[in-house]
């Protein structure tokens, strides 16, 4: 973080994104295993990563608008 050329971190994990309470609704459940993110699990992640982006501001990286 201390880099100048890191504008900031996410992490996802800290941020508890996946809970014991929603990982049936965004993990497939393979052999027991909550390993992967089904295609609920894809949308809602990325989404929480593109609103976590758009906070830092705006960037000619990024013309795009999510609404």
């Amino acid at each position: 973080m201390a880099a100048p050329n890191v504008v900031a971190f996410i992490d996802p994990i800290k941020g508890g994104w996946i809970t014991p309470e929603n990982r049936t609704t965004y993990v497939l459940n393979e052999s027991g295993s909550f390993s992967h993110l089904n295609e609920a699990g894809h949308a809602y992640w990325s989404h929480r990563v593109a609103t976590k982006i758009l906070r830092v501001g705006p960037s000619a990286a990024l013309p795009w608008q999510l609404s």
